[in-house]
């Protein structure tokens, strides 16, 4: 073997080891205690059992109302529920209680971290959010929860004034008469320009995962899968 070639094949196995790394990264998302799983990558948020996502159930879709309710607000790194944020969990569950919708809860965080710790403290925001409804006799079936991150903050500031107004989980009413025709959109929306598909604010992997039902970590992992093979083929 010629000194070009085993450097050559010494750079492409040092790449691969990388990437390996990455993907166990990216997949290994966080657990909470009793060893369930957490996270977008779990069906289990502090104990209790998540709904399967419902078929045209997006939170960026047209038969979501996302403003009915006001944003719950969150402190810095923390996923507790703010006493000051109690009288807007109780509107909530009195809605839920006399009506039959179902709602998609939105965890939202500030700039500052990492995106995969965002996404994780996005989740657990959603979560806790929805333990407080559950808590208050909300029907956990009724609950969906999907975590953004620091993706689309309502405030594109870097100051302590805008990451305030970003951690933040956002309340998205179902339209169950809309959901039949909104999950026919999804599928016809696959085959739009990826700029015409949802909030243009959501990156590619985003988008067509939460359009699809999908984890986008996994979605993001099935990529990474795909160049590790690239790494070895070279």
């Amino acid at each position: 073997m010629t000194s070009t070639s085993f450097r050559r094949q010494f750079r492409n196995w040092l790449g691969a080891v990388g990437l390996l790394a990455l993907l166990f990264n990216t997949c290994g998302c966080g657990k909470t205690g009793g060893g369930q799983g957490a996270g977008s990558t779990g069906d289990y948020v502090s104990g209790t059992p998540l709904p399967e996502r419902r078929e045209g159930a997006s939170f960026f879709g047209g038969n979501v109302e996302r403003n009915r309710f006001r944003p719950i607000y969150f402190d810095f790194d923390s996923q507790t529920v703010r006493s000051s944020e109690n009288g807007k969990i109780q509107e909530i569950a009195d809605f839920m209680k006399s009506s039959s919708s179902e709602i998609i809860i939105a965890g939202f965080t500030d700039e500052r971290g990492t995106g995969e710790y965002n996404r994780g403290l996005g989740d657990r925001r959603a979560g806790a959010v929805r333990e407080n409804l559950i808590a208050d006799g909300v029907e956990a079936s009724r609950i969906q929860t999907v975590s953004f991150g620091l993706e689309m903050p309502a405030d594109s500031g870097h100051n302590e004034s805008a990451w305030a107004k970003n951690r933040r989980a956002e309340i998205g009413v179902i339209n169950r008469q809309g959901r039949r025709a909104a999950a026919s959109g999804q599928r016809s929306a696959l085959s739009l320009p990826i700029a015409q598909i949802g909030d243009r604010n959501l990156t590619p992997h985003q988008r067509f995962a939460d359009k699809n039902g999908i984890d986008s970590a996994a979605l993001h992992a099935r990529d990474v899968f795909g160049v590790f093979n690239a790494a070895f083929a070279n």
